[in-house]
């Protein structure tokens, strides 16, 4: 898939490691609309308080995979304001 997004000119963000701020200020300054991520960012993604605090509009899609994600985690996504939580 990385591929793909590099051949159609897309731009690929990658962080270092995990730290919340640091990955919800990339989603909202880069404006990233579709996001690859582990269950346990997903569960972050769709009820951390600090989430709130970022504007992550831009984000539509969520890929998730690696790990079973918990139905209460799936159940919270069209409330987070993400359209598509894909499951990988």
């Amino acid at each position: 898939m990385t591929r793909t997004r590099c051949a159609s000119c897309a731009s690929l963000i990658v962080v270092p490691g995990f730290e919340p701020k640091t990955f919800l200020a990339a989603i909202q300054d880069h404006r990233v609309a579709t996001a690859f991520v582990v269950p346990p960012i997903a569960n972050f993604l769709a009820s951390h308080p600090l989430v709130d605090k970022f504007d992550l509009s831009s984000l539509e899609t969520v890929g998730c995979g690696a790990a079973p994600l918990g139905s209460a985690t799936e159940d919270r996504f069209p409330t987070a304001g993400v359209a598509y939580l894909l499951r990988l």
